[in-house]
């Protein structure tokens, strides 16, 4: 089975205020904001942490109550990539009882993957390797809401393929509250156009348009601080 690569540009947002301007000058559809909580899971000497690899649970909660959840794999950012991130990822939708059972620690998130379709993926046989013997189990969580607006054709009158714009507020472990802007590209987008259309966007606003490493990077360097 093919790899899959996830590219994606992450930007950093100020503020609840900045964000909410960016969701009106998009325009578009906007669909009513979801809560993630994502759950990392990794071994007592954390083997894929230092690999660069991130297994995670997310669920994500609707207005109306309904609740999906997916198993993801995350390899390394690929070499030669600047502010728009490309890395290996691999997504498993699972249904509420197998998630229950993952969160309980009944089930192992890798034996899963393992007993999924994506088996026979390089990144899935890498961590299973890595991994060997070694219980995995959660080593934290975060929560994050996220507010899609798009399908949008960006820049706008582009014929390229239309673009989900996810304008996300994270909470951390540590009780810090921070914004950005995710936006990843479809098959058949231009990243250098999609990037100067998004670094001309923010500016309007008078945001700067910074790249920000992702949630995951952030998370592990708090539950590296030390107490207190």
């Amino acid at each position: 089975m093919t790899e899959h690569v996830e590219r994606e540009f992450k930007l950093r947002i100020p503020d609840e205020a900045a964000l909410a301007a960016l969701r009106a000058r998009l325009g578009g559809p906007v669909a009513p904001a979801v809560l993630q909580v994502n759950h990392f899971y990794d071994t007592e000497e954390r083997v894929l942490r230092r690999a660069r690899i991130a297994l995670r649970l997310r669920s994500e909660t609707a207005a109306n109550g309904g609740a999906t959840f997916t198993l993801c794999l995350k390899g390394p950012l690929l070499a030669g990539q600047t502010s728009l991130a490309a890395r290996p990822e691999e997504e498993l939708v699972l249904t509420e009882p197998v998630a229950r059972e993952l969160l309980s620690g009944a089930r192992a998130p890798l034996g899963v993957l393992r007993a999924s379709p994506l088996a026979e993926v390089a990144l899935v046989h890498r961590a299973c390797a890595l991994v060997g013997d070694e219980v995995v189990r959660c080593i934290g969580s975060f929560e994050n809401q996220r507010t899609r607006v798009g399908p949008l054709s960006f820049p706008p009158g582009s014929n390229g393929p239309p673009l989900v714009f996810e304008l996300d507020c994270t909470r951390f472990p540590d009780a810090s509250l921070e914004h950005e802007l995710e936006v990843e590209l479809p098959a058949g987008a231009r990243p250098a156009e999609v990037e100067r259309a998004l670094g001309d966007l923010l500016s309007s606003l008078g945001i700067p348009p910074e790249p920000v490493e992702s949630k995951a990077a952030r998370f592990f360097r708090i539950l590296d601080a030390p107490a207190g």
